[in-house]
């Protein structure tokens, strides 16, 4: 009898010194209101050797900030320019203006110039790197190939098809064996071997449009790419050697006429994030479909331009005016509340801590905007004991003190009422 009730005894201080802890938010968000960022559209991201974020507001601006992956703090990126790649080796390559730049180290980087010849008008798209380190460069009209001392280019009258202003080059990535694959956005998808040019599209091959938009490689060696037909058809399409796998994008949730075009990620648990303009996130895990937007989650922007995952799993979401938007089911790793004022925007009840308690405990809470607000407890029966707050409140944190001295000991529950959203989450009060 001892022992069973120090087992209990036991497991009771476990839950209270877990329960003493409070829960990230799942969703932050980091924008113009609490940081330093330049504005709140985030257009491109990245990931550096150090694990560090790296960004860009405004596409036309190209303000690059860097967000540190430890403390999270944010400083201005002078030598950075997008669009941006990692190669084998740790260093970061740049598309500039008129020159390719390798990113030593924080206070050291090198320019590659190609030829006048060669020399580069057009806005860049995307970089890859092949396994034999040579960068190849995609601009709206043109490839360029860059081995490290001779330049070369390729352009739509090269790889076989007419050259229409309307017909852009969209993204490019390579795959395991070091197959070019070029997205358009009018003649499906492009691929070089390194010898030879093959076009992809609905007369030769199983893909679904005539635009090959986001497109990546997953731990598989597998190529995902998001294609569509115009604006009629949405499709995720998988290639995996000579295996061409459709998977229609449901539409359910979304508004007319959504573009789904860019980003396109893919975790590791091989489950794909794709980005809409004006549709929100949406989520696919093999299976099935989760649509996030600014109704049903802390996405505070419903168009998304980039997106990355860091290694805590944290998806770090760039909006077109909503800022950077960062989501983690179960809280997001890596956030210190301490060194950080970041608002999450989101309703949120925390669990109450310390839980069990005796005879007081206290409640915690978050709101994404000023609300009219009813947090009540119950007990088992589902009888009201407390009342502690029917108000409005403003948006932020709250921090309401349950005291249960003339209550029994036993099971209660704590519910908050926020406008549209209501949680409900267990206590114990332990005498």
């Amino acid at each position: 009898m001892q022992n069973q009730s120090m087992i209990i005894f036991l497991f009771l201080c476990c839950i209270l010194i877990s329960s003493s802890f409070t829960q990230n938010p799942e969703w932050v968000i980091i924008d113009t209101s609490n940081s330093d960022l330049y504005g709140n559209s985030i257009d491109r991201m990245t990931i550096d050797k150090n694990g560090d974020i790296i960004i860009q507001c405004g596409y036309e601006s190209g303000k690059v900030f860097k967000i540190n992956k430890n403390d999270w703090s944010i400083s201005r990126c002078y030598s950075m320019t997008f669009p941006m790649k990692i190669d084998e080796d740790g260093f970061s390559w740049h598309v500039g203006a008129d020159n390719l730049i390798k990113c030593i180290d924080d206070n050291a980087i090198e320019f590659f110039t190609p030829p006048d010849t060669l020399k580069w008008e057009n806005l860049p798209k995307s970089i890859d790197i092949d396994h034999n380190g040579t960068k190849w460069i995609l601009f709206r009209y043109e490839l360029y190939r860059f081995d490290g001392m001779n330049w070369s280019i390729f352009n739509k009258t090269d790889m076989g098809f007419p050259d229409t202003p309307a017909n852009e080059f969209w993204s490019v990535v390579i795959d395991e064996v070091d197959n070019i694959w070029i997205g358009t956005e009018r003649t499906g998808l492009v691929k070089y071997d390194g010898t030879s040019w093959s076009i992809y599209d609905t007369s030769n091959s199983d893909l679904p449009g005539s635009s090959a938009h986001a497109m990546t490689i997953d731990d598989n060696g597998a190529l995902w790419v998001l294609s569509s037909n115009l604006l009629s058809d949405r499709n995720l399409v998988k290639i995996d050697g000579d295996s061409w796998t459709l998977i229609e994008i449901p539409l359910s949730g979304l508004p007319p006429q959504v573009l789904i075009v860019q980003p396109l990620v893919s975790d590791k648990n091989e489950v794909k994030w794709i980005g809409t303009w004006a549709g929100g996130l949406l989520r696919f895990d093999g299976k099935n479909w989760e649509l996030f937007n600014a109704a049903n989650s802390g996405l505070p922007d419903n168009t998304i331009w980039s997106m990355v995952i860091d290694d805590y799993g944290n998806k770090w979401i760039g909006t077109n005016k909503g800022g950077l938007a960062i989501y983690n089911k179960g809280g997001v790793a890596g956030l210190n509340h301490t060194d950080h004022d970041l608002i999450p925007h989101i309703f949120k009840l925390q669990q109450n801590y310390p839980n069990p308690f005796n005879p007081s405990t206290t409640i915690e809470f978050t709101l994404s905007k000023s609300e009219f607000v009813e947090l009540k407890v119950y007990n088992i029966l589902g009888k009201e004991v407390s009342t502690l707050v029917s108000k409005k409140l403003n948006q932020g944190n709250h921090t309401y003190t349950f005291d249960g001295k003339d209550l029994a000991s036993g099971i209660y529950y704590y519910q908050l009422v926020a406008g549209d959203y209501r949680e409900v989450k267990k206590m114990i009060l332990l005498r």
